[in-house]
């Protein structure tokens, strides 16, 4: 599957047909590698004319973005890429990962190849991590041998690299990951294990666990690099580590 057949499929029969929703990507996709800049948030705040063969409609960006978080849940199976808890309950806000952080490579912002759907957790505790040595300035995404040494996950079988057991009572949750490879043990140790732990501990705090489930439900609804974003995850990592 390829960005130009994900909008080709979500916008069918809409209003804003799909040439449209492709030049505003191809617009944004081209700036971040000229310009090294991470413009995931700018493509999403974007509601502005788009014009295709002389005509023009209002185009929103956070749409895009909609059409391909959709199309990585289908295909994830509604689990986060990590720590693959299911994303469609409340409790684990969905949001768009760049596993090379777009800090870092802002090339690779728009490729498919760089995107996945993580829960909130995983999305905070990883936050601008890198985990791979690699040159900032290539164009080019790195082949899977230059990624072996870490975890990808649009690359590796999650199968092959981790186990893992949920156990869940009336009032208690708690998650063991075992890292089956080299791979696997380095995202248990630098990830998971901070997941998990994290699950222990406002398993047994149900006030502290709703409010931090609230923020989180509601900075989902906006775009990971946003200033709004920002102070949201400010408030949850706070009450997360207390």
């Amino acid at each position: 599957m390829t960005i130009k057949k994900i909008i080709k499929k979500a916008a069918k029969n809409k209003s804003v047909t799909e040439e449209y929703y492709l030049q505003l990507y191809k617009t944004y996709y081209a700036r971040s590698r000229v310009e090294k800049e991470n413009l995931w948030s700018d493509m999403y705040q974007f509601n502005g004319p788009i014009t295709v063969n002389g005509v023009t409609k209002q185009v929103e960006g956070k749409k895009i973005q909609a059409f391909i978080k959709s199309h990585l849940m289908t295909t994830q199976r509604q689990r986060c890429c990590y720590c693959k808890r299911y994303l469609v309950s409340s409790g684990h806000a969905r949001h768009v990962e760049h596993v090379l952080p777009g800090s870092v490579y802002p090339q690779y912002v728009f490729m498919l190849r760089n995107l996945a759907v993580s829960c909130v957790e995983c999305n905070l505790l990883k936050t601008k991590d890198v985990w791979w040595a690699l040159a900032s300035t290539s164009l080019k995404y790195p082949i899977p041998d230059k990624l072996r040494t870490c975890f990808h996950p649009n690359i590796d079988t999650y199968d092959s690299e981790i186990r893992f057991v949920r156990i869940s009572t009336n009032h208690f949750s708690f998650s063991c990951y075992y890292g089956l490879t080299d791979k696997g043990r380095h995202l248990c140790k630098e990830l998971l294990s901070k997941v998990s732990h994290k699950e222990l501990i406002l398993a047994n705090d149900t006030v502290m666990n709703d409010a931090i489930t609230k923020v989180a439900n509601f900075s989902a609804g906006f775009t990971a690099s946003s200033e709004t974003e920002k102070f949201l995850m400010g408030i949850y990592d706070y009450l997360a580590r207390r």
